[in-house]
């Protein structure tokens, strides 16, 4: 029994896993379009420039480690935002391997764009609230799961016991 119990969790596991990525998928290009429309921006540019306002000015190594792109697509990224007035680039005087980045008065605008962005995402997700919230629950437990193994069999009938599938 605990063979077949420890599957079924895996499958559903997995098809949550699977409809989170395509809605975090679907929920992306939605700000994609939103930011291009309205800013010229891409959603690697946004997230970028979202780093940049949290902390000014900011260690490109900083931005790198944020972001998760590689460093030729950083570049091009940065060069861009740079080129269309968002950013400004400059080294350190004492230091000058260091480069820093810090947003232009165009780039002060990102903190109101993310709000602006959060209201458009609320609107997006109201009809689909009660499942997101479901699926929150589910992914919640399922970290716990993962991260806690001995929690999911405490959950358990005392008959039932995970075994490993091989």
């Amino acid at each position: 029994m605990g063979v077949g119990l420890l599957s079924r969790i895996d499958v559903e596991a997995l098809e949550r896993i699977a409809l989170v990525r395509r809605m975090a998928s679907r929920l992306e290009q939605q700000c994609e379009r939103y930011l291009r429309s309205q800013y010229g921006l891409s959603w690697p540019q946004f997230q970028v420039l979202r780093e940049l306002s949290v902390e000014r000015p900011t260690m490109l190594q900083r931005v790198h480690d944020a972001v998760h792109c590689t460093r030729g697509n950083l570049a091009a990224i940065i060069d861009r935002l740079e080129r269309d007035g968002w950013l400004e680039r400059f080294r350190l005087q004492g230091d000058r391997r260091v480069v820093m980045l810090s947003l232009t008065e165009k780039g002060a605008r990102v903190p109101a764009m993310e709000e602006e962005l959060r209201a458009r995402i609320g609107e997006w997700l109201e009809p689909v609230l009660p499942e997101a919230q479901e699926i929150q629950q589910h992914l919640s437990e399922l970290l716990r799961d993962m991260t806690d193994p001995l929690a999911s069999e405490d959950a358990l009938k005392p008959d039932e016991r995970l075994v490993a599938v091989s």
